[in-house]
């Protein structure tokens, strides 16, 4: 078990930080779906099942290139080559061949567009509470530059005292680098902040290792990630977790209404039931030998 912040030990949260991908906002009304219309629009059918494989296989794609170092999520010109790569890859495995390369850029830069976009119901009445509250608010998301764009046109960046991408940044979570940014321009003590994601690698343990208390994000309808473009099922490993797990951003309201955390990062009784006790160390973590991941349904950068 990791050493207990001073947060933990009890003392009140003031800041609050938010993954943007699957935590604040979600592609709707999914990833398939919204690929299945962008090819539509390009003159491109393709069935539900299609699409998925085509997704699996650049979303394989995607997970190699991570593993070979590949600075997809902290450089913004190896970002927005990447992007376009997968995409070409992804048609390529539609069986698609004319005209590739433009129509790889053409689904890169409406995957960001704000229409394929929606903030989950309770985002941004969970960040205006904390404002009032007088919680300082940011996200901290590995995103291209869109994230800034997306935020806006979703409502969140008026709630916002900072908002950080990874690519603007040159630093991806779960590196402590943007969380340290992120707390400087906040002017936030890491003993007293919460960092809210879906993505137990890049949210939690980023997160801890810059002493930051995590919170990880289970919606009942959305399982939470073990890394990013990783389809790990976490969801079925909640009853092992070493850190906070809401239902809901609400969840995140509760913690900060109690004021505290206690020594394990798990928030104190009396916060209500969107907060599950989990305490020991995540089952899930890979050791010699373990399996590979599942293929995750599409890009894998939303952290």
């Amino acid at each position: 078990m990791p050493p207990a912040t001073a947060a933990d030990r009890g003392r009140p949260v003031r800041a609050a930080l938010f993954d943007f991908g699957d935590t604040l906002g979600r592609v709707h009304p999914s990833i398939t779906t919204h690929y299945r219309r962008a090819l539509a629009a390009q003159g491109i059918p393709a069935t539900v099942d299609a699409v998925r494989r085509a997704l699996r296989v650049a979303g394989a794609h995607y997970r190699r290139a991570k593993g070979a170092g590949r600075p997809l999520e902290s450089d913004r010109l190896a970002a927005d080559a990447f992007w376009r790569e997968y995409n070409d890859v992804l048609l390529r495995s539609l069986g698609v061949s004319r005209g590739r390369a433009e129509r790889a850029a053409a689904l890169a830069d409406g995957f960001y567009h704000p229409t394929a976009w929606r903030c989950f119901p309770e985002a941004r009445p969970v960040l205006r509470r904390l404002r009032a509250d007088g919680v300082r608010v940011g996200i901290v998301s590995n995103f291209t530059p869109a994230l800034l764009r997306l935020c806006d046109a979703l409502g969140l960046l008026e709630l916002c005292d900072v908002v950080l991408a990874s690519t603007v940044v040159g630093s991806e979570k779960p590196d402590v680098s943007i969380f340290r940014l992120a707390l400087r321009q906040l002017g936030a003590d890491p003993q007293l902040t919460i960092h809210v994601g879906d993505t137990y690698t890049a949210d939690v343990l980023g997160a801890r290792a810059a002493g930051i208390t995590p919170v990880l994000v289970a919606r009942a309808d959305r399982r939470p990630r073990l890394s990013s473009g990783d389809g790990e099922p976490v969801r079925a490993a909640l009853p092992g977790l070493d850190c906070a797990v809401v239902d809901d951003l609400w969840g995140v309201v509760s913690i900060v209404g109690n004021g505290r955390v206690d020594t394990r990062g798990v928030p104190d009784r009396g916060v209500g039931p969107a907060i599950r006790d989990r305490r020991r160390h995540h089952p899930l973590l890979p050791g010699p030998g373990a399996p590979p991941a599942a293929p995750p349904a599409g890009p894998g950068h939303l952290v």
